[in-house]
């Protein structure tokens, strides 16, 4: 009888559903349906690291919106996240979640499968798209990165990282030495991705995958012996080799391209652009706590001794 029910299914499915059907494909129903977020965070993915990001991107004022295949975890959180369920490799899914208007997709999920499926569909629904996607192992990074993600991150050699920041530490090797061993650690990674990458990736694919440069954004802490220097004065291209390429002073006051004459003050957000060793290499500089009190200073020599 297999062969026979296999057959029926289709046609009895669409019988039973053929009025809640003609409802959902109404333009009023699929106007509905369709996020009217802009600019936004999609999180493929609700587990531990999907949480997380969910958490950050709340707290920083981050759009978002969840997509998760299990159905108990999408009833625990309906009532607390702008979560839904659904499988985004499907374009329907994908166009409810913004696909058209979002800025990012993290995709965090463990099945290898699904995540080229997700990562090839949205690439081909929306070209602007920064799509950040979780892996096991290594020698899943390069196709990845072949079918549209801008981003892979691989479990594995990140946990490796992992594992010798916490020895080093142990060993009290100084935190800038740790993390310039990260920074290269994680550049010869990269090379050797792009090897394994197809030579004839497009120009748009290969701009994006410029491991060893970056842009990353720095508080200036009020302990910084930057505060009060101008750019031209705190010598950062020539001492750091990195670039400032702008100031966010406050949420209305943001400076693109400040001139040399700029002074900078505790609290503005720099841009800041080089290699990722050299941007690890400032944050010390720019993130300096300012100088202890003299109760404070006695306590932590005692504590020392």
């Amino acid at each position: 009888l297999t062969p026979f029910l296999i057959n029926l299914a289709p046609r009895a499915a669409a019988l039973l559903t053929r009025g809640r059907g003609k409802e959902a494909s109404s333009p009023e129903a699929e106007q509905q349906k369709t996020s009217t977020l802009k600019d936004h965070l999609i999180i493929v993915g609700f587990g531990i690291s999907g949480k997380h990001l969910a958490q950050v991107a709340k707290e920083s004022g981050i759009p978002y919106t969840i997509l998760e295949m299990n159905p108990e975890t999408v009833s625990r959180y309906k009532n607390k996240e702008p979560i839904s369920h659904g499988d985004a490799s499907q374009p329907v899914i994908l166009e409810h979640l913004g696909v058209y208007t979002a800025r990012v997709l993290a995709i965090i999920i463990s099945d290898p499968a699904a995540v080229r499926a997700i990562t090839l569909e949205a690439r081909r629904m929306n070209p602007d798209l920064y799509i950040v996607a979780r892996t096991r192992f290594i020698t899943e990074v390069a196709p990845l990165r072949r079918l549209g993600a801008n981003v892979v991150i691989a479990e594995e050699f990140e946990t490796s990282i992992e594992v010798f920041n916490q020895v080093l530490t142990q060993y009290l090797v100084p935190r800038q030495d740790i993390d310039a061993f990260s920074a290269r650690l994680r550049q010869q990674n990269y090379r050797m991705i792009r090897r394994m990458s197809s030579a004839a990736d497009s120009l748009e694919s290969v701009a994006s995958r410029l491991p060893e440069m970056g842009v990353q954004t720095m508080r200036l802490e009020a302990g910084s012996p930057l505060c009060g220097l101008s750019l031209a004065q705190s010598n950062l291209r020539r001492e750091y080799a990195v670039t400032v390429v702008a100031v966010a002073r406050s949420e209305q006051e943001v400076v693109a391209s400040p001139p040399a004459d700029f002074v900078m003050e505790a609290g503005d957000l720099l841009y800041l652009f080089g290699k990722t060793d050299k941007l690890f290499a400032v944050k010390p500089v720019i993130c300096a706590a300012a100088p202890a009190t003299p109760a404070t200073a006695t306590a932590q020599e005692a504590h020392q001794a």
